[in-house]
């Protein structure tokens, strides 16, 4: 037998659900008919593809119309000194349209610092910020892996020592009424984690088996950056079609001069109240608008079509490592193998899916911003308040229900709607009621990034402080630079978070698809999800071919075990 898996917890309650005791956790054996193979399965959503694709290629049609008819003159006509010569435009013809771009005249004022200093002392260390960020995003996940524990407890340790000093350090210094609030908030927080220690023990579970899955198919790492170089890639033309339609227009007289109030040489013009404007604006033609509002949609949707891919990417690999025979799993990891099946199923068989997923995920997210803006006009209505609250609980039901099915589309094979409508059947059936546990890996992962961030930004800050400090900007210059080392560290972590947390809930979902179905693949991942609290009825029983799968959960059994 094989020995049991330590994913950083130190309860075995887990272990001891699974026949034959915690020496038997590690071994699998449930057949692999929950997973469809990538190769052979059939292209589904179709239209959505075709849809995309035509949407896609009228924004570039509409961006080379517009590149076409620029005004060549576009960056002669936006400069400033341009704009407040009020003879390009006269006043017998003003236009009350409002310009694009009006801009007053920037006045360069110069400064201390100097960036060609700057630039040549800071080159080397904005080079080794970019090597610190991966190091310090390789540390995360090491962490995460081998001592989840430890992250957990930091994390924690944070949310509850913030408020605390910052609440003491006011009461010492005399601020009664703002260090009461804090220390009852940090009161409040302990609480809180003590009354939800048992998932925490959970929690820390669950963060190991991220990164143990992360760890054995490490290819998704270079397949995440790969999906986001092609994300940018299909981006940028649009983004180019953004650009280019704003050079389709003419200067214009700006309405809000006041009549008869140019200035006399070096020019310029003044509003009613006598405040300095430019003379002119640029305006745009009548068809800009309309372009850039094509052009934003299809970039919003694109994007989301490049996270559904990663979400595919990631929860098809996983799938296949989690639903693999007891045989394969012992075997050394074929990762990239792994990886590169399930790429190409979301670029293929799928990518209709994904499609219609992602349009569902822009929509939601244009409504939301919405909401947002008439939320901020109706602050002082409770009903149109709780009415928006209600309102943004369902759009995030939807936003996580679509994140699942795109995971069970990974696992299945399915068009969307029937995976929308299975996964949703699936989470009622499987202890949707224990989905509060799901708030604690994010907020986690993000706090433990936040730390390692700032203290490699310290790190950096002190060490260049400390090189430069004959420069009379060395402390301006350390500050810039820390300021970049917390940046890039953050990208690359927020970078890894995302991949982890893709990775427990395709773990999640296999493991309930694998339950719901009576069967055990991975009796290590089953050990640990079958502490949450729906789930520890359940009993697992070795089958005579010496597979794992569950029983009837009666009256006799529980008091057995």
């Amino acid at each position: 037998m094989a020995g049991t898996r330590d994913y950083g917890a130190s309860s075995v309650e887990g272990a001891r659900l699974l026949p034959g005791g915690p020496d038997d956790v590690g071994l699998g054996g449930g057949p692999t008919a929950l997973f469809v193979p990538l190769k052979g399965r059939v292209r589904r959503d179709n239209g959505w593809t075709a849809a995309w694709v035509v949407v896609y290629l009228a924004t570039l049609a509409a961006g080379v119309g517009t590149f076409l008819n620029r005004n060549v003159n576009f960056a002669t006509e936006i400069n400033p000194d341009y704009l407040n010569d009020p003879s390009h435009c006269p006043a017998d013809a003003p236009s009350m349209r409002r310009g694009l771009l009006g801009m007053r005249s920037l006045q360069d004022e110069g400064g201390a610092l100097s960036v060609d200093e700057f630039t040549s002392v800071s080159l080397y260390w904005l080079l080794g910020s970019v090597v610190g960020a991966l190091l310090t995003g390789l540390l995360f996940v090491v962490l995460v892996t081998r001592m989840p524990r430890a992250v957990v407890g930091l994390a924690i340790g944070l949310q509850i020592g913030l408020p605390l000093v910052a609440g003491t350090s006011l009461m010492l210094g005399g601020t009664i009424g703002g260090g009461v609030p804090l220390l009852l908030l940090a009161g409040m927080t302990a609480l809180l984690f003590w009354l939800w220690r048992e998932q925490l023990d959970l929690v820390c579970q669950l963060l190991g088996v991220s990164g143990h899955g992360l760890s054995e198919n490490l290819g998704l790492i270079g397949a995440a950056i790969g999906i986001h170089a092609g994300l940018m890639l299909m981006s940028a033309p649009l983004l180019v079609s953004m650009i280019s339609a704003v050079t389709n227009g003419h200067v214009a007289y700006n309405a809000a001069r006041a009549p008869g109030g140019a200035l006399p040489p070096p020019g310029g013009c003044v509003d009613s109240q006598g405040d300095q404007v430019t003379c002119c604006v640029w305006e745009v033609d009548s068809h800009v608008a309309p372009v850039i509002t094509l052009a934003s949609l299809t970039m919003l949707w694109t994007s989301f079509i490049g996270g559904q891919v990663r979400t595919f990417t990631v929860s098809a690999t996983v799938a296949q490592w989690y639903f693999a025979p007891v045989a394969d799993q012992l075997k050394p990891a074929r990762s990239h193998s792994r990886v590169g099946d399930s790429l190409r199923g979301a670029l293929g068989p799928a990518f209709g899916s994904l499609c219609f997923g992602a349009l569902v995920l822009t929509v939601v997210d244009l409504m939301r911003s919405a909401l947002e803006e008439l939320r901020k006009k109706a602050q002082e209505n409770v009903l149109l308040y709780c009415l928006f609250v209600l309102v943004q609980f369902l759009f995030t039901l939807v936003e996580m229900v679509t994140k699942f099915a795109t995971v069970r589309i990974a696992i299945t094979g399915e068009a969307f709607w029937p995976a929308t409508r299975g996964v949703a059947s699936l989470l009622q059936r499987t202890f949707l009621d224990t989905f509060g546990v799901w708030w604690f890996p994010p907020m986690i992962l993000q706090m433990c990034a936040f730390v390692l961030s700032g203290a490699w930004a310290a790190g950096v800050f002190f060490a260049a402080r400390a090189t430069w400090s004959s420069l009379e900007n060395g402390a301006v210059y350390a500050g810039l630079v820390a300021a970049v080392g917390f940046f890039l560290s953050w990208l690359v972590l927020s970078f890894f978070v995302c991949l982890l947390l893709d990775i427990v809930d395709a773990v999640y979902l296999c493991f309930a698809m694998d339950r719901d179905a009576g069967e055990v693949s991975r009796a290590d991942v089953h050990a640990i999800y079958m502490q949450l609290p729906c789930a520890k009825n359940a009993v697992v029983v070795e089958q005579p071919g010496g597979e794992y799968a569950y029983a009837e959960a009666g009256p006799q059994q529980h008091q057995g075990r």
